[in-house]
């Protein structure tokens, strides 16, 4: 994973050293993101670095066991856990909990900690199937990654500086067609994708990670992994919409291809759901 320099104008870059404060990712956690990455991993792999963390194994394995798989044996390993669930949710819940976890927004009330997740989760599961019908070369692996952390600046927002946070989803809630980013601006001086960004940064993400929560509001403004990050974008308003109404943003998939993706999608919305819930009820 390469760090790459922040580009937040000097003005933002003294307001977010605010950042500091916020939890380091620790070894442990470090080790298992970049198992989770890999794009050949497999199910020993991934079951042997989720278990040096016996919470998120745990959460994991009460995943396994939830409603939706009603009629199947229980189960008590991470090993069968991961069989179960398969490897995509898998990664896509083990980061949520891995971040859910050392970001609790509790202190500030407006902040839908089950929302997020479950659009999170959903625009995750959206990207990685859309990333299979485009030419992403390298970095095609990502996409679910892309999906599931596109806000993650909105949880660190509502976690570092909540009483801010506050007035600006107050202020949403009060006037809905007034911009997110630009409340964001207004009451903390930055928004939530450059907040995001400095953070996976700071965490050492993926280049194109960063790239794609930096850019989210306009994809063609990155110099780079540019079709990353329309997807990305493609991904999460079309989850936002229950996979009705196609966005705007350019992506070349054929109707049908695109039709097939959003069946599947919908068919995973109720476990998202349930796994969204199961996350907020444990932090």
């Amino acid at each position: 994973m390469t760090e790459q320099p922040s580009k937040i104008h000097s003005n933002e870059n003294r307001i977010l050293r605010k950042l500091d404060v916020l939890p380091a990712v620790p070894m442990v956690v470090q080790e298992i993101l970049e198992v989770l990455n890999k794009r050949d991993a497999s199910v020993s792999d991934v079951s042997n670095a989720l278990a040096r963390d016996p919470g998120l194994t745990g959460r994991l394995v009460a995943a396994s066991n939830a409603a939706f798989f009603s009629g199947f044996r229980p189960i008590y390993t991470i090993e069968e856990a991961v069989m179960r669930l398969g490897l995509n949710r898998v990664r896509t819940t083990a980061l949520a909990v891995l971040i859910g976890t050392r970001f609790n927004p509790r202190r500030c009330p407006p902040f839908n900690t089950k929302y997020y997740w479950f659009e999170a989760m959903k625009a995750a599961d959206c990207a990685n199937k859309l990333a299979k019908l485009l030419p992403l070369g390298g970095v095609g692996h990502a996409a679910y990654l892309c999906g599931l952390l596109h806000n993650i600046g909105l949880l660190v927002n509502a976690y570092a500086f909540p009483e801010p946070m506050q007035k600006v989803l107050e202020a949403k809630l009060d006037r809905p067609a007034l911009s997110l980013a630009e409340l964001e601006r207004q009451h903390l001086g930055f928004d939530h994708h450059q907040s995001g960004a400095e953070l996976l940064r700071r965490w050492r993400m993926p280049a194109a990670v960063v790239a794609a929560v930096e850019h989210y509001p306009d994809p063609e403004s990155a110099t780079e992994f540019k079709m990353l990050v329309r997807l990305t974008q493609f991904a999460v308003t079309w989850a936002q919409s229950s996979f009705r109404v196609r966005p705007s943003t350019r992506l070349a998939i054929a109707e049908d291809k695109l039709r097939s993706v959003g069946e599947s999608c919908q068919r995973e919305r109720d476990q998202m759901e349930t796994l969204a819930f199961m996350l907020c009820s444990a932090a």
